[in-house]
This record gives C-alpha cells, sequence and structure tokens, in this order.
C-alpha cells in the first residue's frame, strides 16, 4: 500500500524497493510504476534484492543508493498472523496472556540490524519505522544510542479517526482540528480488548482552531469508540487496516522528504 501511494505523490521522482524475495520484490514494484502512468508520473524505479541479516551487503547497498528516507516494514513474523488465524479459542486465550511482549522478538531484530547497517554504511539519512514502532524505536535507541527518526501507524489511526469524528460533529474542515495526544499502542489493543474500563493512561488535548473544546468532548468515549475497528464493516478484512496504517508513513515519509514543519501524531520520535 505504502509504495503504492508513494507511486502516485508529487515529489517523489525516484523510489527504490528491496526485498529478500526477488521475484515478488520485482512483481509489486513493477505493478506500482505501471500504475503510476495512469496518474501522469514518470518517476524512477528501482528494485535491489537484500538480505538484512547480512549487515554488511545492506550497508553496501545503503552506500549505493544514499536514500533521502529508508521506510522499513521488515519483521520475521507479522503478528497480524497470529491474530487472525483459526486458533481454538482455548489456544488463543493463552497465547494472549503473554500481551504485545510477544510481539517484540519477532519485530525488533530486522529493524536492529537495519540501523547497524546505516551505521556502517556512513550515510545520512531518516528511518520510518513501520515494525511496532512503540517499543521498537526506544529499543533499538536505548541500546545503540540511535536509531528510528520516527514510527508509524498504531495510536496515530486513532488519531486520524478522533480528527475526522470532531470535523464531522464540528462540521468544520479537518484542518480547523488539531490533536494534542501522548499514547501508547496499549491503549488501542487494551480498549479494543476492554473498553473505557482498560485502565491505560494518556493525554488527549483537542483544538478547533486555537480553541480547546476537549471538555465537550469525553475523552475515554472517544478513545474507545474512535478505534479503527469500530469504523469497519463486518466484510472488511485486515487489509483494510493495512491501507491506513500506510498512508500513516506515507504522510511522515513526504513530511521528511519536503521538510514540511507538518504538525502530526507519531510513535516514539527519536526513539
Amino acid at each position: 500500500w505504502a509504495l503504492e501511494f508513494l507511486a502516485r505523490s508529487e515529489g517523489v521522482d525516484r523510489i527504490v524497493t528491496s526485498d529478500i524475495d526477488e521475484e515478488w520484490g520485482i512483481y509489486r514494484t513493477n505493478l506500482a510504476a505501471i500504475g503510476s502512468v495512469y496518474q501522469g508520473y514518470s518517476k524512477k524505479f528501482e528494485f535491489y534484492r537484500n538480505d538484512l541479516n547480512d549487515i554488511d551487503m545492506t550497508a553496501k547497498l545503503l552506500e549505493k543508493i544514499k536514500p533521502h528516507v529508508v521506510y522499513t516494514v521488515v519483521t520475521i513474523q507479522s503478528a497480524t498472523v497470529a491474530i487472525f488465524s483459526p486458533l481454538p479459542e482455548h489456544i488463543r486465550k493463552k497465547t494472549n496472556l503473554a500481551g504485545l511482549g510477544a510481539w517484540l522478538p519477532w519485530h525488533l531484530l530486522l529493524p536492529a540490524k537495519l540501523m547497524q547497517a546505516i551505521k556502517k554504511s556512513g550515510i545520512q539519512t531518516h528511518v520510518v519505522n513501520h515494525a511496532f514502532p512503540d517499543v521498537v524505536g526506544p529499543a533499538i535507541w536505548k541500546h545503540f544510542g540511535f536509531g528510528p527518526t520516527v514510527g508509524t501507524g498504531n495510536f496515530d489511526q486513532n488519531c486520524a479517526t478522533i480528527r475526522k469524528y470532531v470535523s464531522m460533529t464540528e462540521g468544520v474542515p479537518i484542518q480547523d482540528v488539531t490533536l494534542y495526544v501522548v499514547a501508547s499502542h496499549a491503549v488501542r489493543a487494551l480498549y479494543r480488548e476492554r473498553g473505557p474500563g482498560a485502565g491505560v493512561p494518556f493525554f488527549l488535548k483537542i483544538l478547533l482552531g486555537d480553541k480547546d473544546i476537549t471538555s465537550k468532548y469525553d475523552v475515554n468515549w472517544l478513545m474507545e469508540s474512535c478505534l479503527v475497528d469500530r469504523w469497519r464493516s463486518k466484510v472488511a478484512t485486515k487489509r483494510v487496516v493495512n491501507a491506513l496504517t500506510a498512508a500513516s508513513a506515507v504522510e511522515k515519509i513526504m513530511a521528511i522528504i519536503g521538510d514540511t514543519n507538518k504538525y502530526t501524531h507519531a510513535p516514539a520520535p527519536n526513539g
């Protein structure tokens, strides 16, 4: 999704993709390149096969490409595979007891190796991390002293949904609604399971123009009711959420590329 969005975004002239699966990577890259033609773009697309487990090889590739922004979606195992797998309910309950911590090893290894490769390459770039950024970002920064510039998705999906809800309720353009938010992915996960009684701390302030209108809303209700899951129909699949997360990522990528000073929510800025 992010590749398709970037292929149709102004301000990006060159897109370089990489994957360990060469056939799949070339196919998806060509699909985006051809699709962008319909919107009148003539961007340059390149694909390179790479294995992030090989830090030296990755460093050489990065030195060759010299990307302005690196968007990484790598993981050993997507959490959605476990979430949507057809497990018996009694087994699912046992696996859920591990909480978000069970996802961390899957998501941490490859982004950590990517950051080591970037350091070794000597290039100056920005990294937008898609893999469990709320925890992976701080963990990498704490261990190495450097890490992803920013994360994407997760609670940012709540922010977009809350802004949309408030703009519709107030009858104003979305640009007039600003959120000040401090919250982690745990808010999404536990509010989805337990509702307003989840007990996860967060901060939320809502501005309409320069006026604070937070008191008009039950913020606990917003947190629970404005989960993306609540807006999906029964026929929707996880692909819908993937598109939203990708849109979040592209917003961050374009803000960095254009140095737009955009005000937005993002997980784990500088760790």
